[in-house]
């Protein structure tokens, strides 16, 4: 122990913490003999003949960077589950109704498509699947793949590109505050990665929005060949 003190009464050793002698009840601003008040210095002074201080004020502001970033992330995921939920229950929707414009029974359920949609990262890998099948089940003839590909690309890409590029970015902020030999050295390094990042967020936005764009065509697509396929069965059901 190195917090401690001595209680002049019973000679007994307490923590700094303890206002009072764990054995004769004394108060601490009273009893304490002062004996032993150094010894945290003490011990301190000779632990650094074998362990240097080394200040981890630096390390501390790039954590609190990375975990601000992950409070961020987090912020943005569940934000964007909240704005993927109209095209959920768009794609819910469009999956029920493929019976019924006579497409057959779909390879996922509303359900299911509904849900997936909701999921950061696992929407980017089974919408894209859900929309193809959908538009191939309207009109085998009329193709998609193309534009759905663009879709996936460009919002997939961008997300990849976004992991990739922080964890990068996160890493070297480490490295290079840890390895700086003096403060302008770090400040031109973070300035650096700030203007990488900011690169980065106009090349993701780009992909994010040209994938966004292409998407609201095809869904515009499928809308299209969902009343066309209507028509022709209200058309041969008479009604």
């Amino acid at each position: 122990m190195t917090d401690v003190w001595v209680c002049g009464t019973c000679h007994s050793i307490n923590r700094q913490r303890s206002s009072r002698c764990y054995k004769c009840g004394a108060e601490q601003d009273v009893a304490a003999t002062g004996e032993m008040a150094t010894h945290r210095q003490e011990q301190a002074i000779a632990i650094r003949h074998v362990v240097a201080y080394r200040p981890a004020a630096a390390l501390g502001i790039a954590a609190a960077i990375l975990l601000l970033g992950l409070a961020a992330v987090s912020i943005a995921e569940a934000l964007d589950s909240v704005r993927t939920s109209p095209l959920g229950a768009w794609l819910s929707r469009v999956v029920a109704n493929v019976p019924a414009l006579g497409g057959g029974i779909p390879g996922t359920s509303p359900w299911r498509a509904f849900v997936t949609t909701l999921v950061p990262g696992l929407n980017l890998r089974t919408v894209p699947g859900t929309i193809q099948d959908v538009l191939y089940r309207l009109d085998p003839k009329a193709g998609g793949f193309f534009m759905v590909a663009i879709a996936w690309i460009g919002l997939v890409g961008s997300w990849i590109i976004s992991v990739v590029a922080t964890r990068y970015l996160s890493l070297r902020v480490v490295f290079d505050i840890g390895n700086a030999t003096s403060l302008d050295e770090a400040v031109d390094s973070l300035r650096g990665l700030v203007t990488a990042a900011f690169v980065i967020d106009i090349l993701t936005a780009v992909l994010t929005a040209l994938g966004a764009l292409v998407l609201i065509l095809v869904m515009i697509r499928i809308e299209r060949r969902s009343s066309a396929r209507d028509a022709e069965v209200r058309v041969a059901a008479g009604v």
